[in-house]
């Protein structure tokens, strides 16, 4: 994914979509709310980049200690790329490290300060860990910013759904869920969303097609 991203862009669902019905779980009342082995083999630095730690080395100990001999003294690791650091990020929210994936964001963010174009992965992916962390209205902030500025990606109002049922709002809740299918009508996260809501509140879930939450 290059830096400069351009509203097309796409999310990969599957990885980024948060479902309604974990929301629910949370909230039951509707009201609250991811070498070197036995012989000689060395190993292959070559695509580390400055994300990762240097591999310890393992085996005969007089090549580890020959090894670091000829460690250079400069970091020969490279810079990681605009996917790189998003699927860093990835992984750090599948392991639920929120923490770090917010520090790492933040990193990011400072890096791109100034320059055009917008990381459109970078801002959900920071919607998503402000939610894991608890800082819902922050969360929000965010996938609303989104959902004027990309209105074409049905994403942001899934996710915004299900902070909109954490906080009990279910009638915007509703409207969200059905602004996205508006956006995509084939949008299966968020019709499935759609239905789990109407099984908890029918009136939720029949809010008009056309109303958008208020932002």
């Amino acid at each position: 994914m290059s830096t400069a991203m351009t509203p097309m862009l796409r999310f990969r669902l599957a990885a980024l979509a948060v479902p309604l019905v974990v929301a629910l779980a949370l909230c039951p009342h509707g009201a609250q709310a991811q070498s070197m082995g036995g012989g000689g083999t060395l190993v292959d630095n070559s695509t580390l980049t400055t994300l990762d730690p240097y591999p310890p080395e393992h085996g005969w100990q007089w090549l580890s200690r020959q090894m670091d001999k000829l460690r250079p003294g400069v970091d020969t690791r490279l810079q990681p790329t605009p996917a790189q650091i998003t699927d860093h990020i990835e992984t750090l929210i599948n392991k639920g490290d929120y923490d770090g994936a917010l520090k790492l964001i933040e990193w990011r963010q400072a890096q791109l300060q100034g320059k055009p174009g917008t990381d459109v992965q970078l801002m959900f992916q920071h919607a998503r860990v402000l939610a894991a962390l608890g800082r819902i209205d922050q969360a929000a902030a965010i996938y609303k910013d989104m959902t004027r500025r990309f209105p074409e990606l049905p994403e942001p109002w899934n996710n915004l759904a299900t902070l909109y049922v954490q906080q009990g709002k279910l009638d915007k809740a509703g409207a969200a869920l059905r602004t996205a299918l508006q956006v995509d009508p084939g949008y299966a996260d968020a019709q499935a969303n759609l239905n789990q809501l109407a099984s908890r509140d029918p009136d939720a879930a029949r809010a008009h097609m056309t109303e958008a939450p208020a932002q």
